[in-house]
């Protein structure tokens, strides 16, 4: 894992089930990924192989799941501001397994900002997801037997309808600014850590082994397994 402090973790659990939610984006706007990139990469990013490399400012689409067999490698790194990744439904899925010795490797990690990530899942990795930038949107996803489920280390991370459980250190963690709102976090080694200003609402967040939500200021309106949130 990329150096990190060892504190408590914030998991969310979404409230409803995973939606599908269609691309907004004409079909000509987006560019799409496939597990055959993992060959040949990006047109124009000059890297091939895993992790798939996005290099330019855009829309991008997941048109099949992407299966990583490679330990401490990163299945999608993106390296552009300004950049919407949709999963469109599909998984991203690592060799990691709890209990692992391997400590590196996430589902899609981003040092950049203006960053959305949505609607598929990650598993497998020690990080599902790992934003670094400021301005970074997660929603509907599920990210589920990862080491840290969702992990941030920039301000202004919003986090919306996602699913954690069976993140073997936390669901969602937010160590700068943000907000985790309407997501289901269950099962996790913590639930929801907010290290900066912000906080969380609507949430079920339940049965977390260490703490279900540390940090940040409770919106109401949380089921949490010690009571009201």
């Amino acid at each position: 894992m990329r150096h990190r402090a060892n504190f408590a973790v914030g998991l969310l659990l979404c409230t409803a089930p995973l939606v599908v939610v269609p691309s907004a984006f004409a079909a000509t706007d987006i560019v799409s990924i496939d597990q055959k990139l993992s060959e040949n990469g990006l047109k124009g990013c000059h890297h091939s192989g895993f992790p798939i490399q996005i290099c330019d400012s855009g829309s991008y689409r997941l048109d099949s799941n992407l299966i990583l067999s490679a330990y401490d490698t990163d299945a999608i790194q993106i390296s552009a501001d300004n950049v919407t990744l949709d999963l469109n439904g599909f998984t991203i899925s690592g060799p990691w397994v709890p209990g692992g010795t391997h400590f590196f490797g996430t589902g899609v990690y981003s040092p950049n900002s203006n960053i959305t990530i949505r609607n598929g899942k990650l598993t497998g990795f020690p990080q599902g997801i790992f934003v670094k930038g400021a301005n970074e949107f997660v929603e509907l996803v599920t990210v589920s037997g990862n080491y840290y489920g969702i992990d941030s280390w920039g301000d202004s991370t919003f986090v919306d309808r996602a699913t954690a459980t069976h993140n073997t250190f936390a669901g969602v963690v937010l160590y700068g600014s943000g907000m985790v709102t309407n997501s289901l976090v269950s099962s996790n080694g913590q639930g929801i850590y907010i290290g900066g200003a912000g906080g969380y609402g609507a949430n079920t967040i339940i049965n977390n082994s260490s703490a279900d939500a540390v940090g940040g200021t409770s919106m109401g309106t949380n089921v949490c397994s010690s009571g009201k949130c």
